[in-house]
């Protein structure tokens, strides 16, 4: 009587595929592990970029409400001045004094010119001398009527945020207009500009 062959699966092969799995599993693992860990890094940094743009976008406001404040007490002394009052009398003479844009006032003053002329001249020279008083804040001539502001705050990771106003004529319905917001990266070697970002602009009311 012969005997039918049978196949038996030997002890070395389950422990190989046992291996196999096992390798598989912890492989899948790591890799897991690693794109996890990755992926947590990379919203962390997005987190922190996000936390200090918007601390950077605050201290820009606050800058904005000091050259708003500013723009408010030259209104105030070019009222003053163009009706009679002597610039030693103003209310925010301490700030102007010993400054050189003071000559051009007086010759305004001295001058023949209207009433409201005289206004919207020392109103630009007393803004240009109380806003460049601040902290980081440039000031340039516009045109004739407005003066060009410019200033940076720190948006972290050596980048810095720009941003641009203009300072309206005197008695516009808005002190000022923000003209612009520009993220400013890291200065390298092969990089010397900035990534410009699409911002609300923002302007204030007289």
């Amino acid at each position: 009587m012969s005997r039918k062959g049978s196949f038996h699966l030997g002890v070395g092969a389950s422990s190989i595929l046992m291996i196999f799995v096992v390798l598989c599993l912890t492989t899948f693992g790591i890799l897991s592990y690693v794109t996890a860990n990755a992926d947590n890094k990379l919203s962390t940094k997005n987190a922190e970029s996000v936390e200090s743009y918007y601390t950077s976008a605050a201290a820009a406001e606050g800058k904005l409400q000091k050259i708003d404040t500013a723009l408010i007490r030259a209104g105030e002394d070019a009222r003053l001045a163009s009706a009679g009052t002597s610039l030693i009398d103003l209310k925010y003479y301490n700030e102007y004094k010993g400054r050189g844009e003071l000559q051009f006032v007086t010759d305004i003053l001295s001058g023949g010119a209207p009433g409201a002329r005289k206004q919207a001249v020392c109103y630009l020279s007393f803004a240009q001398m109380l806003i460049t008083r601040l902290d980081g804040v440039t000031v340039e001539n516009g045109d004739a009527d407005t003066l060009n502001v410019r200033f940076l705050t720190d948006a972290g990771e050596g980048r810095q945020m720009e941003t641009r106003l203009t300072v309206n004529a005197f008695g516009s319905a808005e002190r000022y207009r923000v003209t612009g917001r520009k993220l400013l990266a890291a200065q390298t070697p092969e990089s010397d500009g900035g990534d410009t970002l699409q911002l609300w602009q923002g302007s204030s009311a007289q």
